[in-house]
């Protein structure tokens, strides 16, 4: 019984510790997708917008 307690806390971490991972990812994107579309704007992109 113990086991299995240690075992659902730790599969916890363990997603806790992929959420995580995938925000940090998700806001680095957010945050490059938001440069690039800031100089497409600026016109410093030579892409029709």
């Amino acid at each position: 019984m113990r086991n299995r307690a240690r075992a659902i806390a730790i599969a916890r971490r363990i997603d806790e510790e992929r959420t995580a991972k995938v925000r940090t990812l998700m806001m680095s994107g957010l945050i490059l997708l938001s440069i690039i579309i800031g100089l497409a704007l600026a016109g410093a992109l030579p892409t029709p917008v």
